[in-house]
This record gives C-alpha cells, sequence and structure tokens, in this order.
C-alpha cells in the first residue's frame, strides 16, 4: 500500500533522516549548514516533506526506497526519469528563495550552459546574449526585488532541470525581442500572456515543445510537406507540382506523415516524467483541434526559423 500522507510526520526515525538530509545537501548550496535551529530550517523540512508526500502517494514503496528513488532521479511509481536528484534540488530551491548567496553560485554552475541552449531555442538572441536576461531570471525565481519569487511554486514533482525549462521559455517570451531581431521571427516570440493564466501558458509551451520534437524526428520529406500544407497554406496540386506527383499522392503522403508525427507525440507524452504537472491542460489540448493545429503550426514555424 502507497505510504499514508501523515508517515513522514509521524515517523521520528524519518525525522533524524529529513534532518541529515537537510544538513548534508545545505553543505553544498548554503554558507552554513543548515541544521534544526537555522531560521529557515522549517522551510527545507515543508519543502521535503510536500515533495516525499506527493510521490509516496503514487508508489508502494517504503520510505527509503522511495528517498533512494528520487535521489537517483527516477520515479518511484514507474521509474522514469525525473532528471536529477530531487532531493538536492528541493534544497537548493528552498536556498536560492532564502537569499543564500552560494546557492544562487551553486544554481549558475549547474544550469547556466544549460538554460542559455533553451534560451537559443526561443530565440537566437537570448542564446547568444544571456547577460541581457539571466539577472532579471534570477530575480523573476529567488524574488531579490520582490516577495513572490517563481521558486515558491516548485514542488518537486520533477527535477528543476525539467521544470526551468518551461519556467525559462515562457519567461523569455514574455519579454520584447529587440527590433532588429524581431524582423526576423514571428509574432509568437513576443506575444505577452495574461499573469492569471501563466501556469496554463507553461502546459501549453510544453506541449508545443513535444509537437517540435514530434515534428523534428520525422523524415525530412514529411516536415516539408506539412510546412507547405499548414504553414504556406499551399494546396495539394501546388505541392504535388514541387515533388513532381500526383495530388492524390499528396494526400497519401499527408495522412502517413501526420500518422507518424501522432504516434511519436503519444509516446512522448506517456513517457513525460512531470506529465502529473500539466496533465490537465494536455489534455484540453490534446482534445481541441483549434488549439492543437495552432500547436502544430507554431512548432512547424520554430523549425523553419531554426533552418
Amino acid at each position: 500500500m502507497p505510504n499514508p500522507p501523515d508517515f513522514f510526520s509521524n515517523n521520528l526515525h524519518f525525522e533524524r533522516n529529513i534532518a541529515s538530509y537537510i544538513c548534508v545537501y545545505s553543505t553544498e548550496v548554503c554558507e552554513r549548514e543548515v541544521v534544526e535551529t537555522h531560521e529557515h530550517y522549517g522551510s527545507y523540512r515543508e519543502w521535503l516533506l510536500t515533495c516525499l508526500r506527493f510521490h509516496a502517494e503514487k508508489a508502494s514503496r517504503s520510505i527509503d526506497e522511495l528517498i533512494r528513488c528520487l535521489q537517483e532521479g527516477t520515479s518511484p511509481s514507474n521509474g522514469t526519469a525525473l532528471g536529477g536528484d530531487l532531493l538536492r534540488d528541493g534544497v537548493l530551491a528552498v536556498a536560492m528563495l532564502a537569499k543564500e548567496e552560494k546557492a544562487i553560485s551553486v544554481f549558475e554552475k549547474d544550469y547556466f550552459d544549460y538554460l542559455k541552449g533553451i534560451a537559443f531555442r526561443v530565440h537566437p538572441i537570448f542564446g547568444n546574449n544571456p547577460d541581457e536576461w539571466w539577472n532579471d531570471f534570477l530575480d523573476f525565481l529567488a524574488g531579490y526585488s520582490h516577495t513572490n519569487g517563481k521558486l515558491k511554486k516548485y514542488q518537486g514533482k520533477c527535477a528543476l532541470r525539467f521544470w526551468l525549462r518551461v519556467v525559462l521559455w515562457n519567461f523569455l517570451r514574455r519579454r520584447p525581442i529587440p527590433l532588429a531581431a524581431a524582423e526576423m521571427t514571428e509574432d509568437v516570440f513576443t506575444t505577452k500572456p495574461d499573469d492569471d493564466t501563466l501556469e496554463q501558458n507553461e502546459s501549453i509551451a510544453l506541449f508545443t515543445g513535444l509537437v517540435r520534437d514530434s515534428l523534428q524526428a520525422l523524415p525530412d520529406r514529411d516536415r516539408l510537406l506539412l510546412s507547405m500544407i499548414y504553414i504556406d497554406n499551399l494546396l495539394k496540386k501546388e505541392v504535388a507540382a514541387v515533388f513532381r506527383v500526383h495530388p492524390g499522392q499528396i494526400g497519401r503522403w499527408e495522412s502517413i506523415a501526420i500518422e507518424k508525427f501522432r504516434q511519436d507525440f503519444c509516446r512522448r507524452l506517456e513517457n513525460l516524467p512531470n506529465k502529473d504537472l500539466h496533465e490537465e491542460v494536455m489534455g484540453g489540448i490534446a482534445n481541441n483541434p483549434k488549439t492543437f493545429s495552432e500547436a502544430l503550426a507554431e512548432a512547424l514555424k520554430q523549425l523553419r526559423t531554426d533552418q
């Protein structure tokens, strides 16, 4: 049976282990060890309990097995990759919210290059000029100039690595691109979503990313075919003239390409480590033909821009 929600708080052995985990991980990311008398100890403890309860409800494992899985970065319920040591990620997140200077240095060492790569996918100018947005992103996460750091929303359902990918994607999409760069790309990169729908937009961005990855996996001919039909709005007879085949052949190729895409997309969606964060919105998008077609079109545009 899965561990009951109150198992952790009523287990003295576990409380001692929690204290030891916080102490060990804090030596990596804080100026000093976080022990039970530390002013922020309660915040570290509460984060770890929230993370462990979430995963315990989904897995029939002992506490020791549960913790080992999360430290190894694998889902206790199905063994899929979660992206990193969730316990360390949680301690790092709380330390950043607590404005620990060492935590920022560790964060930059761990994620700067990775996030710069994500930024490049949003637009090359962001990837090539990280100094233009990096400090603002740190402020957005940790709340240096405000009290509502985005890291407060991180609950350890997946590793920071996966979570940050979506958060940065939307953070940069809300930033204006310099005029010279804006002329080279589509308006989709500069759309500013309503703050009230940010969480939904994060799911939509992740959904679009999956669409993009599935399209990238298609053969070149299939991608070109879909781009001509869905982006250029060419008639099938016009596409047929390009490929020098009968228009009926284009319809068959399109059906085959869409089916390949659908199968690959469904596989990626099923294996998404942090699917639980976005499951409700993901399902809504997938079942909405208009939104799905918009995500498909946006992903095709991004692929064309990259090329």
